[in-house]
């Protein structure tokens, strides 16, 4: 089986994973832990990127979720107005047209 210090080792990889690390970033941080304090700074630089990072995709996915809303307020209102004339969805259309790009 296992030793406590194994154990703890991979509890502390879980841990990092649930806190979005990346397996190389999690290598980094296991070899900074076992310096025993000394890394601080090197640890405090990864968690500022990191940090960065999910600041960035916060941005992009607020992005995404404003688009989505739009897009289903125009199929809302697409469905409420007269079906008597066959239309194309406006969402697809939205699409197709290119008007769901987001600057990066």
């Amino acid at each position: 089986m296992f030793t406590e210090a194994e154990i703890a080792e991979l509890q502390f990889i879980a841990r990092a994973q649930d806190l979005g690390f990346s397996l190389a970033e999690i290598k980094e941080l296991v070899s900074l832990r076992n310096e025993d304090g000394r890394s601080c700074p090197e640890v405090r630089s990864l968690i500022r990127r990191k940090l960065r990072s999910v600041r960035e995709k916060i941005v992009v996915l607020t992005e995404l979720e404003n688009e989505l809303s739009r897009a289903m307020r125009a199929c809302d209102r697409a469905l409420r107005a007269d079906t008597s004339v066959p239309r194309g969805c406006p969402i697809i259309e939205r699409i197709a047209g290119g008007k769901t790009r987001r600057k990066t």
